[in-house]
């Protein structure tokens, strides 16, 4: 099922689409993930004003809502934020090691060749 929050006019609505009609009542939350995001809505529903299908048979329905509360919970997109840099920091480490050795291989050679 597939929700879509808007406005029509000065009223809050929520669309509905799916294989089935929804049939929602008092306080509803939804959640999807979206790139490591999982953006989470609650709301209160005040009534079912409108259903319809497509030729399809797509499902739709419309509820006016009210006290909508919308938030992000980028508690994944920061842990595979974290780990990414982790990541790269590694690989910074290993390269400056590298070229640390280098280095004191080169001064060995100069220096041996003297």
């Amino acid at each position: 099922m597939e929700y879509i929050y808007g406005t029509d006019g000065d009223c809050q609505i929520l669309k509905t689409v799916g294989r089935t009609h929804s049939n929602l009542s008092g306080f509803f939350t939804s959640s999807r993930e979206s790139s490591g995001v999982t953006v989470i809505d609650k709301c209160r529903i005040l009534d079912h004003y409108k259903a319809d299908e497509d030729d399809e048979g797509t499902c739709y329905d419309w509820y006016h809502i009210a006290d909508r509360d919308h938030y992000e919970d980028r508690t994944v997109a920061a842990v595979e934020n974290d780990n990414a840099l982790a990541e790269l920091s590694q690989i910074v480490m290993d390269h400056e090691e590298a070229m640390a050795e280098l280095s004191e291989l080169v001064s060995e050679i100069i220096e041996g060749g003297k």
